[in-house]
């Protein structure tokens, strides 16, 4: 993995007014052959090339658009648009899922604040957690781009819970409108933003 790639912004550059900040696609799979394998015993087989996949699940198969983008060494998020299913989306996320039954069995239960969900905006599958500084990190999958001209706009109220958490449950806890990291020298002020936060009792 190239960890200063030639378009990638500094800190300064990134918070100067730009809206997205994506890591540039990868051609570090094409000419592979991945193969899915599902519990239900689903096996997709996908064939990399530039910016393209060809796969198979047995019963149909196709060529659509594919970005690869390398997020660490060997670690690649794929996103395939289907071009026979413009809104439908298949997320496999199996490390959060592998990070939850972790944080539950090794004395960590406490530190998983919200979660796992999806939002409804960003349709991210999610989980928040504290770690022992205090800091509240989100943890996310199945969401790279959340901006795209060719789709028709939704429209969201900030009162609806499902903008939030898509499939509804629990809404976001107490501690995360309340609590924050707070850092040296910045002073805390009341939010500027007068809306009432749906929250639970």
């Amino acid at each position: 993995m190239n960890p200063n790639p030639k378009d990638w912004k500094t800190y300064d550059q990134f918070a100067y007014g730009i809206d997205t900040n994506r890591l540039p696609a990868s051609d570090a799979l094409a000419g592979s052959t991945q193969t899915l394998a599902f519990d239900d015993g689903r096996r997709v087989e996908l064939t990399f090339a530039k910016g393209s996949v060809d796969w198979s699940d047995g019963k149909d198969s196709g060529t659509d658009k594919a970005e690869v983008v390398e997020v660490a060494a060997s670690t690649y998020f794929v996103e395939i648009i289907f071009k026979n299913l413009p809104k439908e989306a298949e997320t496999t996320p199996l490390n959060i899922i592998d990070l939850l039954d972790l944080m539950s069995t090794s004395g960590w239960l406490a530190n998983i604040e919200r979660g796992p969900g999806r939002h409804g905006i960003s349709n991210a599958f999610f989980l928040y957690v504290r770690v022992p500084d205090g800091h509240r990190i989100e943890i996310y999958c199945s969401d790279y781009q959340t901006v795209d001209p060719d789709l028709e706009p939704i429209k969201w109220d900030l009162k609806d819970p499902q903008r939030q958490t898509l499939w509804g449950g629990a809404p976001a806890p107490r501690s995360w409108f309340e609590e924050g990291s707070q850092f040296a020298g910045a002073e805390t002020v009341e939010s500027a933003l007068k809306a009432q936060p749906i929250i639970p009792p």
